[in-house]
């Protein structure tokens, strides 16, 4: 048996406005700033380790970068060149 409120139950979601206002937009063959990257995903809430185990979780290992998003599979970016 759980008592709890209505509210409690619910599950608490970020505003759209927030979402909108961290959203990020890579394209192939776009030059991104890896210290720009990090400091956008630490803006969205996500957490900055050495190797990424879950969700909302990202980690930079020199040209390699792993993000675990909140609601979805986990993705690597590779970037080449200078």
């Amino acid at each position: 048996m759980v008592i709890a409120s209505v509210e409690a139950l619910l599950p608490k979601l970020i505003p759209p406005e927030y979402w909108e206002r961290a959203a990020l937009s890579l394209q192939v063959n776009q030059e991104t700033d890896h210290d720009h990257l990090a400091q956008r995903l630490v803006l969205a809430g996500y957490e900055r380790l050495d190797t990424v185990s879950g969700p909302g979780q990202f980690a930079m290992r020199g040209d390699i970068v792993d993000i675990y998003p909140f609601y979805d599979l986990p993705v690597r970016l590779e970037f080449w060149g200078d």
